[in-house]
């Protein structure tokens, strides 16, 4: 079995929607059995419920993260994880700094990107709803693009 974490700042928009993203295309694909699919925030408060913008905008997509809450990293399995993808590189050198062991394990999820036009993904907390539209269609590109390359 793979193991596959996403890890963003507070585990309520970027990773929340990755997460659900993977887990509904997994199912679609009846890969669901072969992949744990996990995430986790840098700086999440434990329990914290995804904002609605973040829920809207991936449902579009047909990922469900209704009931989805904060992971921090220190309750994720990041040592037992195969890919640990992150959205920027600040989140890499934040958990590089805290478990240097990891290092190889750790990319960019926008370096799967199709759309070669970005690698970080940019957190849309606090924007208009629209931003949160572009981050789900950033964030649902380079997960086809990680399914296609390593699923």
């Amino acid at each position: 079995m793979i193991h596959v974490i996403f890890i963003c700042t507070g585990n309520i928009c970027r990773s929340a929607m990755a997460d659900g993203y993977l887990k509904y295309r997994l199912k679609e694909l009846k890969k669901e059995q072969d992949v744990k699919v996990s995430s986790a925030g840098t700086h999440a408060v434990q329990g914290e419920e995804s904002p609605d913008f973040a829920k809207r905008a991936i449902e579009k997509y047909g990922a469900n993260i209704q009931t989805h809450t904060a992971t921090t990293l220190e309750n994720a399995d990041l040592h037992i994880a195969d890919y640990i993808l992150v959205m920027t590189e600040r989140h890499k050198k934040d958990i590089v700094r805290r478990y240097p062991n990891l290092e190889e394990k750790i990319k960019l999820l926008g370096e799967y990107a199709k759309d070669k036009e970005y690698e970080e993904i940019d957190d849309p907390w606090g924007y208009s709803y629209n931003v949160y539209e572009n981050c789900a269609k950033e964030i649902v590109d380079s997960i086809e693009g990680f399914i296609e390359r390593e699923i």
